[in-house]
């Protein structure tokens, strides 16, 4: 079995940008005030949103470990954009292991694999982190729907700030993402 750490430090590209979500909401550039404000709904809403999906919608790296290749190269959380990289302990240290024994493979618009594509080392360490995998996880393409139902949650919470008992337009948010889930 695997355990995965995801990377605080990397950067992800935006869904939308700041200005973007000013312009939907019809606040002016030069009005900063409440700037703060809106880019905290802006990741609210890209959380909910990744949470509802059972995937990243913004791409994330993720440190995967485990005691085996399978259990590493098995990892199932996200659609796999890249590999930064495999290492393996050997000896006490880690290796890099070969690109050309491994590759992304995709199965549908949800599920990319990794693909052995020939012989992987004999593991000599008997440890829960004896295989390591950096992985960036996201869509390779962004939807459009996916950013418009940003956009969307952006914009309630930001009209019912102060009310909640409004109903937020969830029907229509889930409407555009909903063929996007990923049930795993």
């Amino acid at each position: 079995m695997s355990m995965y750490i995801e990377i605080k430090e990397f950067e992800p590209s935006e869904i939308v940008s700041l200005s973007e979500v000013k312009s939907h909401l019809k606040i002016e550039p030069d009005f900063t005030e409440e700037d703060v404000l809106v880019q905290g709904y802006i990741d609210a809403a890209i959380n909910h949103i990744s949470g509802y999906l059972s995937r990243s919608v913004q791409d994330e790296q993720f440190e995967v470990l485990g005691s085996s290749f399978i259990d590493v190269l098995g990892f199932k959380f996200q659609t796999k954009k890249s590999i930064e990289g495999i290492w393996y302990l050997d000896n006490g240290e880690y290796k890099k292991l070969e690109e050309d024994l491994y590759a992304l493979k995709n199965v549908d618009k949800f599920e990319t694999i990794i693909e052995y594509l020939g012989d992987l080392p004999k593991l000599t360490n008997n440890s829960s982190k004896a295989v390591k995998l950096r992985v960036t996880c996201g869509f390779t393409k962004l939807p459009k729907s996916i950013k418009q139902a940003v956009l969307l949650l952006v914009s309630d919470f930001y009209e019912y700030r102060a009310d909640r008992a409004k109903k937020l337009s969830n029907s229509t948010v889930t409407n555009l993402i909903s063929s996007y889930r990923y049930y795993h």
